[in-house]
């Protein structure tokens, strides 16, 4: 209800694409099975995503943990980077940073500092 998704449309969407998984492939975009995972298990989360132009802006550069580096290449004690905010994601000066860019390297970046703090860092 938050996102403005009518709840019956929603389940009635998702268990027409789970008939299409078991069914060997998307019926409406034509996807292959291969490239589908049935939605069955939760918990599920939904974010709202616009499109935006965001032009160009100042990012910093972070190495494969999403951690913020200095110049000289060591990261910056618990200091972390995701999506547009990373510089190094696509190309040098920092344009191409996308939605799945954002969610996955916020993602990435949750389960680094969640490891660091377990490890007491």
């Amino acid at each position: 209800d938050k996102l403005g998704i009518a709840g019956d449309a929603l389940h009635m969407t998702v268990s027409k694409y789970n008939a299409d998984y078991k069914n060997g492939g998307d019926a409406v975009f034509g996807t292959s099975v291969d490239n589908m995972a049935p939605v069955e298990k939760g918990p599920f989360y939904a974010v709202k995503v616009s499109p935006v132009s965001s032009g160009e802006y100042a990012t910093v550069i972070v190495d494969d943990k999403c951690r913020v580096l200095l110049r000289e290449g060591q990261p910056i004690t618990n200091l972390y980077a995701c999506g547009g905010a990373m510089g190094n994601t696509f190309n040098k000066d920092g344009r191409g940073a996308g939605n799945m860019t954002a969610l996955t390297t916020g993602a990435l970046t949750g389960e680094v500092v969640r490891l660091e703090l377990l490890q007491g860092k």
